[in-house]
């Protein structure tokens, strides 16, 4: 199965980027929300296309609702499995974003 953890970390800098923009209540506050969500999602899928990502999930959620929740590529390029709500990714060392994240919040 192929997934985030294949991935060289520096490739992982843009996703602590986006998700860090996506909580942010200043960037929230100016704009409105599914304004914010499609902007994020369509960066994520140009970065996925420059980066050569197999697959991947963007799921941004508030209040209790998922408001954005997709899935892209594949769960196996070589089967050809797409990637779903059922794809296992790989973590790989992402301690630093989430330590990030929970200061965040």
């Amino acid at each position: 199965m192929f997934g985030f953890g294949e991935i060289s970390r520096g490739r992982f800098q843009w996703i602590g980027a986006l998700v860090i923009m996506c909580f942010s209540r200043s960037l929230l506050g100016q704009a409105d929300l599914a304004e914010v969500c499609r902007s994020i999602e369509k960066e994520y899928q140009k970065q996925m296309a420059d980066n050569k990502i197999v697959g991947g999930a963007l799921l941004a959620a508030g209040r209790g609702k998922v408001i954005v929740g997709s899935h892209y590529g594949w769960a196996n390029e070589d089967k050809e499995t797409a990637a779903d709500e059922e794809t296992v990714y790989a973590w790989g060392s992402i301690t630093k974003t989430l330590t990030v994240l929970s200061a965040c919040l």
